[in-house]
């Protein structure tokens, strides 16, 4: 019995060690989320120079097709240290909502070292044959004794570039680092102004922008939609 006790000891020492092991050598790993912020006028996030329009979303949906993660890699050993700009690309034309609960849906492994300087980059592809738009988003805009549906529709690529302020990544064996990517719906709508909202086209009974309806609202948006974009590290997550 007793040496059946002692091959028993033996076996979970093993298993312990080897548990060890496999930790040890596992890479860290860098995983991204994504929602919107600024998504009705009673509760923008930071007003700043964005006109404070009484829109209110109640659908926010983007596909993301690629995202790239860009930094300052500085990596120490025996010999010293060096510092190299990296760059990994995540693609996945992966459908997000904007407005749940954010979860993580692009993810890195990272070498061992310290990343500052982050820059990213979401790009957003139109998927031919679809039928369905890679922006869109659906709410409704207050008039005086009225409220008027509206609704944007994306049907061509885009870029959000955003660069990451006060967030210096320094790896371990086997961690995992959380960022939230925030896209600013106010922000869309910078130098709109509500004269030029409640002027717009109606397409049965709603405010439609697209590239083909209200043009010009259209390419107001697109331009500023490529600065929508925030991010730092998720201080929500559990796992950093």
């Amino acid at each position: 019995m007793k040496k059946n006790n002692v091959f028993i000891l033996i076996g979970l020492f093993v298993i312990f060690l080897t548990f060890q092991a496999c930790k040890k050598d596992d890479p860290s790993s860098l995983g991204f989320k994504m929602k919107a912020v600024d998504t009705g006028s009673q509760n923008l996030k930071s007003s700043g120079a964005i006109t404070l329009l009484p829109l209110n979303w109640d659908t926010a949906l983007i596909v993301v097709s690629e995202l790239e993660f860009e930094a300052e890699y500085q990596e120490s050993n025996s010999q010293g240290s060096s510092e190299v700009k990296v760059q990994f690309e995540w693609e996945g034309n992966m459908t997000l909502d904007l407005l749940a609960e954010p979860q993580v849906f692009a993810t890195y492994e990272l070498p061992d070292g310290t990343y500052d300087e982050i820059e990213l980059k979401v790009k957003s592809k139109d998927l031919p044959g679809s039928g369905d738009p890679n922006f869109y988003l659906a709410g409704t805009i207050s008039i005086p004794d009225a409220t008027v549906p509206i609704v944007l529709i994306v049907n061509e690529d885009f870029e959000i570039e955003t660069k990451v302020e006060d967030w210096v990544i320094n790896t371990q064996n086997g961690s995992f680092y959380s960022g939230l990517i925030e896209i600013s719906l106010g922000q869309l709508f910078n130098n709109i102004t509500f004269q030029e909202l409640i002027g717009a086209t109606l397409v049965d009974g709603r405010i439609v922008i697209s590239s083909s309806v209200n043009a010009g609202l259209y390419a107001k948006i697109m331009e500023n939609i490529g600065s929508s974009g925030d991010c730092g590290q998720d201080d929500d997550d559990d796992d950093d």
